[in-house]
């Protein structure tokens, strides 16, 4: 309390000084001097907040926050300040958690993708496996945490905060901008969220809404007053408006997946299925862009099935250790005048599948790896405690990694970052569960 006493009165000094010298300009400085300490505070004694809770909200953002081609993306650098600032917390704290035995499949699978640089014909094979080797760091350092009971409804707020920050921005750009940039059938009317040159695929926009939406579901269904029933329902509106807006086949299958499996787990189906269908099938009505691509869908998922027959020819000549980290779309653009394709995607392609990715690059060895790292994950959300605010996180968990493992068989989502921090997630439940017994 002296330290920020102290602190506020060096503020307020250096801001008078500032005013004095600079005038309203100075304002600037004044914010990042009073800013700064507070945030340095936040890092020290509740790491969850701040870096790691701003880490949380830009995450479905990544791609449109390029500082440069070295230093990566905004979210890139706040996970690994998040990192520190967790393990420095941990440590200092005596409170390092045990990691899940997952852990071990991460560690094999994070071995052998670096190994494989060794071997890759991609232009730039470290990229794929930094960036791996990045997000699961930030993993470790998250399941070592001591979360408690008591971090576990900030971090869903702030996981619910970061899908409506990600949906309002859609909607703003489909209504102000993306509805007029539209050129082809199959397109119309698509959310394209972009920032100068960088630009979101649309189907992982949608995916990166999935684990709000499960979140807001299980609010709904544990809402006991008028209020939050209705603020519920207003989130569910904007996430699912975004998701029919952005056009996603897969991302729509997948919210169905999840309302069904989490509806069941939490044993709501009656009571809540008439009004989240009614709203899902009213939204779908009124944006139909999901329907509209479906039905100017030359049958091939928009060249997917093409892409598809040129990466089985390269599998085939590597079958059990792949082409290397990194080298997809070199290894895709060898075969294209190889193989027949129904469909002309043209070259450079990404994999548009989970499977057909790790297998090309990895092998049967890689794909081994990566299989089992899912089902381990969906092993230990099935292990967290069944009541309570447990009960309702491991419903959440089940059902999202269910709507997202659905999603990853049409578009690679094994190294997009929202994607781990459901993996973390689930981690810090089990930990704070943990702790809770330990006590």
């Amino acid at each position: 309390l002296l330290g920020l006493v102290a602190a506020a009165g060096i503020a307020v000094v250096f801001g008078a000084e500032r005013l004095a010298s600079r005038g309203l300009g100075g304002l600037k400085e004044i914010a990042v001097a009073v800013v700064a300490p507070l945030l340095l505070w936040t890092a020290w004694a509740r790491p969850l907040l701040f870096p790691y809770g701003l880490y949380l909200i830009l995450a479905p953002l990544d791609v449109l926050m390029q500082l440069s081609r070295q230093d990566g993306t905004v979210a890139r650098l706040l996970g690994l300040v998040s990192a520190v600032a967790l393990i420095f917390y941990a440590v200092r704290t005596k409170s390092l958690r045990v990691p899940p035995r997952a852990i071990v499949w991460l560690a094999l699978f994070c071995g052998w993708i670096v190994l494989s640089t060794l071997w890759s014909i991609g232009t730039n094979p470290g990229k794929e496996a930094t960036t791996m080797l990045e997000i699961s760091g930030l993993y470790v350092a998250v399941a070592c945490f001591p979360t408690r009971r008591r971090d576990l409804v900030p971090l869903l707020a702030t996981l619910v905060v970061s899908g409506l920050v990600a949906a309002l921005i859609g909607i703003y750009e489909f209504r102000f901008a993306g509805a007029m940039q539209q050129q082809t059938i199959s397109d119309y009317h698509r959310i394209t969220v972009s920032l100068g040159q960088s630009q979101l695929d649309p189907n992982m926009y949608a995916d990166s809404l999935l684990v709000p939406f499960a979140i807001a579901l299980a609010w709904f269904a544990r809402a006991k007053r008028m209020l939050p029933t209705v603020a519920a329902l207003g989130v569910m509106a904007i996430l699912v408006s975004a998701i029919a807006l952005a056009g996603s086949r897969d991302a729509t299958i997948g919210l169905a997946i999840e309302t069904l499996v989490l509806t069941s787990m939490l044993g709501v189906w009656k009571r809540v299925a008439i009004p989240v269908g009614a709203l899902i099938g009213g939204t779908l009505a009124i944006f139909p862009n999901v329907f509209l691509r479906a039905l100017a869908d030359n049958g091939g998922g928009y060249g997917r099935t093409s892409i598809w027959h040129v990466a089985l020819a390269a599998f085939l000549q590597h079958p059990f250790v792949g082409a290397g980290s990194g080298s997809f779309a070199a290894v895709y653009d060898r075969w294209y005048l190889r193989v027949f394709e129904p469909y002309d995607v043209g070259w450079n392609m990404a994999s548009h599948d989970i499977v057909i990715h790790y297998g090309v690059e990895l092998g049967a060895i890689g794909l081994l790896l990566v299989f089992g790292w899912g089902i381990s994950q969906w092993l230990l959300a099935r292990s967290l405690p069944r009541t309570g605010l447990y009960g309702d996180l491991r419903a959440i968990c089940v059902a999202s990694l269910a709507a997202l493992a659905f999603a990853a068989f049409f578009i690679d989502l094994f190294d997009v970052k929202f994607v781990w921090l459901l993996f973390g997630l689930i981690a810090q439940t089990r930990a704070a569960a943990l702790g809770e017994r330990a006590c």
